[in-house]
């Protein structure tokens, strides 16, 4: 398979997983915020529950410190509760904003009917403080009915907070669970992605890329130092490796051929040289000869020019003899 089209596969994969992982990492993200708020609400809504069960017990509390001390702030602390702060109103309220079930939100209203005859009896203890009868006050805040039906509230409020603990922890242990899987996916996302890129860089970019342009880059260099005995490796690939190897064959071919041209060329030249100089020596040899032959003959012509004028001499001495 082709450099190209393995890169082109990596890249995708890795494209792919880096999705996955940004993805798993967000609602990772989103999943641990889901915990937080179901951790921030489970502690509102146990902080509503004991807001509910102390504001119970305050008027319990101030209505019989009331009967035993007869000091009027007890007596302003609990009215001041039932008419301004309004605790268990407030509860509700929040309790329904934050969308608790009715389940839960009738077992307040429940506490709240329920609350109607304990009210009735701080009622009348505060009436009997207020007309000096302490003992009376006494005997209705800490009497049978008034811890009975003091029990009769506290049961539907103990019954919400179990109701409301029960709830709001399993919210927070789903969250919980969420996150941790989310958290996990996207560490194994990032890891895979991890894996992939180094294996990129590996399988593809150093053992199929890199290792073999450096084979290819030494015998480029052998190649242009003229040594063309180099083997190519990598040829029968059919990638852009092999692309370049066959075609740095043909270069080594090329440069084997042209090497070999070379060397002929050089041997032709040597022979030509060789036949040139053998040639100039019988023409200097020839010439030589030539030469001395020249200088024979025209020795010879000097010495035949001065038999002639002797001749000449004895011809005119001839002459003048015979005429004499």
């Amino acid at each position: 398979m082709r450099i190209s089209v393995i890169t082109k596969i990596s890249y995708a994969a890795t494209i792919s997983l880096s999705v996955l992982s940004g993805v798993s990492l967000v609602l990772a993200n989103n999943a641990a915020d889901a915990e937080r708020t179901a951790m921030l609400e489970r502690a509102e809504y146990k902080q509503l529950a004991l807001d509910l069960a102390n504001a119970s017990d305050h008027l319990t509390n101030e209505a019989r410190r009331y009967t035993v001390f007869g000091d009027k702030r007890h007596f302003d602390a609990y009215w001041r509760e039932v008419k301004e702060t309004k605790t268990r109103d407030r509860v509700v309220q929040r309790l329904t904003a934050l969308g608790a079930p009715q389940s839960e939100l009738n077992l307040i209203e429940e506490a709240k009917r329920k609350s109607d005859t304990l009210i009735t009896l701080e009622d009348a203890a505060m009436k009997a403080v207020a007309a000096g009868d302490l003992r009376k006050a006494q005997e209705l805040m800490f009497g049978a009915d008034y811890d009975r039906g003091k029990a009769e509230i506290v049961a539907p409020v103990s019954r919400f907070q179990e109701m409301l603990t029960e709830r709001t922890s399993g919210a927070v242990e789903r969250a919980r669970s969420r996150a941790h899987l989310l958290s996990v996916v996207a560490q194994s996302s990032i890891a895979l992605t991890a894996l992939c890129f180094l294996a990129i860089l590996y399988g593809v970019l150093s053992r199929r890329a890199v290792a073999p342009l450096a084979r290819m880059s030494g015998v480029v260099t052998e190649l242009a130092n003229q040594n063309y005995g180099v083997d190519v490796p990598e040829r029968q690939r059919d990638d852009e490796i092999g692309d370049i190897a066959r075609a740095v064959q043909v270069l080594k071919e090329n440069g084997t051929a042209r090497q070999r041209l070379e060397a002929e060329q050089a041997a032709q030249r040597e022979a030509k040289e060789r036949h040139n100089a053998r040639i100039e020596a019988l023409v200097h040899d020839f010439e030589g000869t030539v030469m001395r032959g020249l200088r024979t003959v025209a020795s010879a012509a000097t010495e035949l020019d001065s038999t002639a004028h002797g001749m000449a001499s004895l011809a005119d001495q001839a002459n003048h003899q015979a005429t004499a």
